[in-house]
Order: C-alpha cells, then sequence, then structure tokens
C-alpha cells in the first residue's frame, strides 16, 4: 500500500486498486501478480511479477497506465519523485519513466543516506557484500567483510554501518558490525549478538542491540 496527497494505492492479488482519501474507488487496473506499490506527487509506480519476469508500471493518479518497464527488479525504494530498484539489476526510474542509470549488478536491501546523495546496497550474487553508489550511478565502492552474509544496516551523511555474520564457534560473536568511512574502508568494529533494529541521522547512528543468553538490550548511538 502507498499513500500520497491524491489517494491510496493498494496492490492486492492481480491488480492495482486506486482509492480517494475518503476511501472511494477510484480505478482498478487489472495486471499482476502484484508485489510492490510506491507513489509520488503525480506517479504511481506497481511492480508485478518477480525478478527476471517482472515489470515496472507508472500509472497515472487515474488509473492511466503511461509506460512500462521489463525489469530484473523485486524491491523499491522511492526517494521524492525518483524511485530506485534492486535486485538482479539496481535502476533509477523518474516518474516520467526515463531510466536515469542502470547497474546489471545483484543489489538489494537499499537504503539512502540521510542527505540523499548516496546510495547503498547489499550486493553480489552471494549478499556478502555492501556496495555504494552516488545518486547518478557511479559506483563509489564496495565493501566486502570476511563473510558470506553480510548488509547495509545504517547510514549517517558520510558513513555505513554494515552488519556481518562472522561467528563460527558459541564463545564469538554472532555478528561483526563495521563503521565504513566515504571511502569505503572500515574504520572501527563491535562484536554484537544481534541488530533487531538501526538508523541513522545526521552523522550519527543508532543502534538497538540484543543478547538472547543475559536477555539484556541496548540502545547505542555511534559516531562512524
Amino acid at each position: 500500500m502507498a499513500v500520497n496527497s491524491n489517494g491510496v494505492y493498494v496492490a492486492v492479488a492481480d491488480r492495482l486498486v486506486g482509492l480517494e482519501l475518503d476511501g472511494k474507488r477510484r480505478f482498478a487496473y487489472e495486471y499482476g501478480p502484484a508485489t510492490r506499490v510506491e507513489a509520488a506527487t503525480e506517479r504511481v509506480f506497481y511492480l508485478t511479477g518477480k525478478d527476471a519476469a517482472s515489470t515496472l508500471h507508472g500509472v497515472g493518479p487515474n488509473g492511466s497506465v503511461d509506460w512500462q518497464h521489463d525489469l530484473p527488479i523485486h524491491e523499491l525504494l522511492l526517494d521524492g519523485n525518483r524511485l530506485y530498484a534492486g535486485g538482479k539489476a539496481v535502476v533509477t526510474v523518474e516518474t516520467d519513466g526515463t531510466i536515469v542509470w542502470r547497474d546489471d549488478t545483484y543489489g538489494e536491501w537499499l537504503l539512502l543516506d540521510p542527505d540523499g546523495d548516496t546510495l547503498y546496497t547489499r550486493s553480489r550474487i552471494r549478499s556478502d557484500a555492501a556496495t555504494a553508489y552516488d545518486v547518478a550511478g557511479k559506483k563509489r565502492w564496495t565493501f566486502d567483510p570476511p563473510s558470506n552474509n553480510a548488509w547495509p544496516e545504517a547510514a549517517t551523511n558520510d558513513a555505513l554501518i554494515v552488519s556481518a555474520i562472522t561467528g563460527d564457534t558459541a564463545n564469538q560473536p554472532f555478528l561483526t558490525v563495521y563503521a565504513i568511512n566515504s571511502q569505503g574502508q572500515p574504520t572501527a568494529s563491535l562484536g554484537k549478538e544481534t541488530v533487531f533494529d538501526a538508523t541513522g541521522l545526521s552523522d550519527t547512528a543508532y543502534l538497538a542491540d540484543g543478547n538472547s543468553a543475559t536477555g539484556d538490550s541496548n540502545l547505542l548511538a555511534l559516531d562512524p
């Protein structure tokens, strides 16, 4: 479901349903299976299918279908009127359907930094790295920790927090949490049993962690 000033848009089963803000049905666009929906000011981005068989539809507020793109994606992230999409490719699309840039490299779990000038992805086919792009599509760096499972956890204006599963034995922390600077280099790391929530604001990252053995939990404010 997505909401903007024009209405409410629900992707369900094999259709996209557009509603007025008072709940009155405006349109139903029958095309599926429905996967994701995001709503910009004058455009609804509707995703159907899965990965290589996915189609991204540009739908108007009244149900007009203005463009379609077949793309190997399964994830959407809206920033204002620009859509970022991830899957077997990383793609940026404008509301008029223009594909601003595309990188045919695996990338998911899309994350924008607080000032909106860097896009991070969980990257590589094994999902074991984190990659940074500028919003023009230039790949800045890829951080590949000694792990077969890693992901971007939270971003500040100039740094990224990456979690990686590194514990090989019961007496080692399950995760290593890395601080990565704007050049893609690790500057610090912490051992953690789990991180169950994280966010970034300005130059500070906030992590909520826990230890199942002790039942303890903490909220950490980090300066990467």
